[in-house]
């Protein structure tokens, strides 16, 4: 099974904090996720986006798609964490 990964890198501004929202959206509709799991999946990021970025210098986010899921992996010096759902 391939896997693409789509990799982002924001500094922790809060103007820029719309790019990895953005970035999921595109991928959920190239893989008809529902609107109900794009919208848990954009809160969590959300959420986690503003955790991670207090006191950090970048935040970096890793979108792998295989044939069956997506996960998210952000990173920053405060720690990682990590989002996922199935496609299909």
């Amino acid at each position: 099974m391939e896997t693409d990964i789509i990799s982002l890198r924001i500094p922790p501004d809060p103007i820029f904090f719309d790019l990895p929202k953005v970035c999921l959206l595109a991928i959920a509709q190239i893989h008809d996720i529902t609107l109900s799991e794009s919208e848990r999946l954009l809160n969590e990021l959300e959420a986690t986006v503003t955790d991670l970025a207090v006191g950090s210098s970048e935040l970096i986010f890793s979108y792998q798609v295989t044939g069956v899921s997506i996960h998210i992996v952000l990173t920053s010096s405060c720690g990682t964490r990590k989002l996922n759902t199935h496609i299909g």
